[in-house]
């Protein structure tokens, strides 16, 4: 899926020299790094830049230019890079909660790996997500705490450990392999559609060592051990420090800063 160069590459963006054998706790290492290093971010959206589904451009974006993604990019280019690495991993479709009811079919990219016949959920793709792998053979535990996966017979169904300690589901999914190309319809539904989170606000998100911060619209929230810190932007200086210093992003020149100092 990618040449030993663009590996390399790939896993300096992360933070990581090299990798290591295939297992369970190289496949954590490797989540963890990309959360902590490529943010979750919808800045095309909001300057209504096209995103294509084009795994060099994806990987350009990301890679060369240190731009972070959603879904779609994220974990479509995570996948290209596990597929490199021998991991067994297989692109999924989940429906995310929106309000009461969950979303349309492709309405979010996730993965599944098999390490020895155990499926895992992996996603660097939704923002805050579990550092760790969340087993799917072990339903109800998960090794982080905040999240957890439970099964009806029908949907998995992920859970977020929320502010008042309740479980709130994010998003449902199957276990049926999906190509990239079945998201296609929707990924131009999420640039475009005023129903879509993503044409509604921008939005930056990346995990720290104490929790995870997010930029939405101009409002800085850093949300260290549960407790959030809020802070509101104001100035175009004081963005391009906190996107460069706090979410390694630069973005292209042409792009209006003032447009994400709206409230």
């Amino acid at each position: 899926m990618l040449s030993s160069e663009n590996q390399k590459k790939y896993l300096e963006r992360i933070g990581l020299k090299e990798h290591q054998e295939v297992c369970l706790s190289s496949l954590a290492q490797l989540q963890e790094a990309h959360l902590c290093h490529v943010p979750f971010e919808n800045f095309d959206v909001t300057f209504q830049r096209e995103i294509e589904l084009d795994a060099k451009r994806i990987f350009q974006k990301v890679v060369h230019h240190r731009r972070g993604g959603f879904c779609y990019e994220l974990n479509y280019n995570f996948y290209r890079l596990l597929k490199s690495l021998n991991y067994s991993v297989q692109l999924i479709s989940a429906q995310v909660l929106h309000g009461k009811t969950f979303g349309a079919e492709f309405d979010h990219l996730a993965l599944l790996v098999d390490l020895e016949d155990v499926l895992y959920l992996v996603d660097v793709g939704f923002g805050n997500f579990s550092s760790n792998p969340i087993n799917l053979s072990r339903l109800k535990v998960s090794e982080n705490i905040a999240f957890k996966v439970d099964f009806d017979g029908e949907f998995y169904t992920l859970f977020e450990l929320n502010e008042k300690h309740q479980w709130q589901a994010q998003y449902q999914f199957t276990l049926q392999p999906r190509c990239l190309k079945q998201f296609s319809k929707m990924c131009v539904h999420h640039q475009t559609s005023t129903q879509s989170p993503f044409t509604k606000k921008s939005l930056c998100t990346i995990t720290t060592e104490k929790g995870y911060t997010y930029l939405s619209n101009n409002q800085l929230v850093r949300v260290e051990y549960g407790q959030k810190i809020s802070q509101t932007i104001d100035d175009e200086f004081q963005l391009e420090f906190i996107l460069q210093e706090t979410f390694g992003v630069s973005l292209p020149k042409e792009y209006d800063r003032k447009i994400l100092l709206r409230n």
